[in-house]
């Protein structure tokens, strides 16, 4: 996952210490790492032996989905946050899956140049500190015509909301980094980046998410639970964590009704070959 000090962009999560609470958000995010696994797996075709390198990995996916879609092939899952490939490696072993975990930046990837047969990201390009310098790495490692599939969000709004709750109560450089996580969010802007790092072949296509639950209250609670938000809310007293709670339930009613709490969110798939 991305760093977590502050900067342009705002203040990210502290991807290590919530390693263990960010699973709470993989059914939410499930679309959008099934559409980079097809992806990859449409690009690579039938084979075995391959090096497959996913780049990000947080706690394991989209990773375990392409080891449990390509058995024969092995995959290296690279982040920078220690817990998460922690977590990564208990569900590999739960899973008996052919997944190692590398502790790495995306600026500086801990691989020889032309070493992976193909790579995939999901949702960890943008966050980066520099996400030009985190492709030229992508397609250092990759081997000449290798796949590159990776997603990125076009439409954040749940994070959006968090960060115009915050917005008066908090300094810029500690804001959820909401800015940052649309960065790439227009496909020319992305189809930019992966061609000026040499990436050939690129293609930019749209798809969707929706979050999901039973009601804002289960929702505020997997905030909470999943620490998402602690670098804001860890910042103010207790009148400023209820006036954020506040003015995000605001944003949400209008996507509550019978069912529950459903959010409809936006992202982009790019497909690339080194």
């Amino acid at each position: 996952m991305g760093g977590s000090g502050a900067g342009q962009g705002g203040m990210q999560p502290d991807w290590d210490r919530i390693a263990e609470g960010f699973d709470l958000w993989l059914p939410q995010l499930a679309p959008a790492g099934e559409a980079v696994v097809e992806a990859l797996a449409a690009a690579l075709g039938p084979g075995e032996g391959r090096l497959i390198l996913d780049l990000a990995c947080g706690t394991g996916e989209p990773a375990l989905s392409v080891a449990r879609r390509l058995p024969g092939d092995r995959v290296v899952g690279v982040d920078a946050a220690p817990g998460m490939l922690r977590a990564m490696r208990r569900k590999a072993r739960r899973a008996r899956l052919a997944v190692d975990a590398v502790a790495g930046r995306g600026e500086a990837l801990p691989l020889a140049a032309g070493r992976a047969d193909g790579a995939c990201s999901r949702f960890g390009l943008m966050l980066f500190d520099d996400p030009p310098a985190a492709a030229r790495e992508l397609r250092r490692v990759l081997r000449p015509g290798a796949p590159l599939a990776l997603a990125v969000w076009k439409e954040f709004p749940t994070l959006a909301w968090a960060w115009r709750a915050c917005r008066s109560l908090l300094p810029e450089e500690r804001l959820p980094p909401w800015p940052k996580a649309v960065s790439l969010g227009e496909p020319a802007r992305l189809e930019a980046v992966l061609a000026e790092a040499g990436f050939r072949e690129v293609r930019v296509r749209e798809g969707g998410l929706s979050y999901r639950f039973p009601s804002f209250a289960a929702y505020w609670e997997a905030v909470l639970a999943s620490g998402i938000m602690d670098p804001q809310l860890g910042a103010l007293d207790q009148e400023g964590r209820e006036a954020v709670r506040e003015a995000i339930a605001r944003e949400a009613r209008p996507f509550e009704g019978l069912q529950g709490l459903a959010v409809p969110h936006r992202f982009l798939v790019a497909t690339a070959r080194r």
